[in-house]
């Protein structure tokens, strides 16, 4: 009877740190951010909201590739912007008049 308990005991706490981990694709998609950005390359700029995947509120840039930087069949990149640059909250604010799409997604509800 104690043995069975104890295996039951050892399964349910398995079971439990297994749904606690989380899995390599549901990380912040930012682990470096960009030091400058040129406002004039940014052709969409996202916000995505923390999340069960993601603690911090990240910013990412869709830019046009410099000259000497492209690769074949892509012209834009994504780049990850720092909450903290004044660039962001101006752009958030509406201070700047460039037609630069601006996409929020929404919280996501799990």
């Amino acid at each position: 009877m104690d043995y069975k308990c104890a295996v039951i005991i050892c399964i349910l706490l398995s079971a439990i740190l297994v749904q606690g981990q989380q899995s390599q694709g549901e990380r912040c998609s930012c682990k470096k951010f960009s030091k400058k950005l040129d406002v004039k390359k940014i052709v969409t700029f996202e916000i995505f909201p923390p999340s069960s995947k993601c603690e911090r509120e990240e910013y990412i840039a869709t830019v046009k590739r410099s000259k000497g930087k492209k690769k074949a069949g892509s012209k834009t990149e994504r780049k990850c912007i720092s909450p903290d640059m004044k660039l962001v909250k101006d752009i958030i604010g509406g201070k700047i008049n460039r037609k630069i799409q601006v996409i929020k997604h929404p919280s996501q509800k799990e």
